[in-house]
């Protein structure tokens, strides 16, 4: 992320870590540029998501894999992420030729029964967190 161009807002982890005496930000980017296979999954929707979305144009061997969400974070349901993080290099490659519905996308990574159960789960622990 480009610290000129951010704010607290937009990552209080950052920023929080530069107020820390000692610590040091890098690019890590600048390292794994065309040696390493690297997907960047976001939500096209997201303030902070888009902003780091521009940051990333143009790295070799970056391929980008958007959602129609307005989340930071995990984009789609949590259910299908163990379906999505064992995908290969082939099938996230192809992932990043259009973009998804978290829904759809959900339903298409672990079916339908799933989805709606996956999706009851995370309300119902998001309701208990608030409370």
């Amino acid at each position: 992320m480009a610290v000129q161009h951010s704010s607290l807002d937009c990552n209080p982890i950052l920023f929080r870590r530069l107020k820390t005496a000692g610590v040091k930000v890098e690019n890590i980017l600048l390292g794994l540029q065309g040696k390493t296979r690297l997907f960047y999954v976001y939500s096209n929707e997201s303030v902070s998501d888009v902003e780091q979305h521009r940051y990333v144009e143009g790295v070799k061997n970056l391929s980008c894999i958007a959602f129609d969400s307005s989340r930071h974070g995990i984009p789609f349901l949590k259910v299908a992420l163990p379906v999505f993080i064992n995908l290969s290099a082939e099938e996230m490659e192809s992932l990043s030729e259009r973009n998804h519905h978290p829904v759809c996308f959900t339903i298409h990574c672990v079916g339908i029964w799933q989805t709606i159960g996956g999706f009851f789960r995370q309300a119902y622990n998001a309701y208990r967190k608030r409370r």
